[in-house]
């Protein structure tokens, strides 16, 4: 886990244990918000995950490209 995702975690955990200590009306409106804030967390993550496995696998694709004889350059450089 990164430290961004780490801090992500942190915010998504305080932001549960405030929501039972402040222990709002859980009407329909709020529960939506609740679960909306919870859904962006969720989709934050995800995003972090799908940015750092792009990256992994664009630094494969560079090293498994690179043409002999020109270098470090890659296919779609040449």
């Amino acid at each position: 886990m990164t430290p961004i995702q780490k801090k992500i975690e942190h915010l998504r955990c305080l932001f549960e244990q405030h929501t039972k200590i402040v222990n709002p009306p859980m009407d329909k409106i709020s529960e939506a918000e609740y679960r909306g804030v919870m859904l962006g967390f969720d989709m934050v993550m995800d995003l972090g995950e799908s940015i750092s496995l792009f990256e992994q696998d664009l630094e494969k694709l560079k090293k498994a490209h690179t043409i002999k004889g020109k270098g470090s350059r890659s296919w779609w450089h040449v």
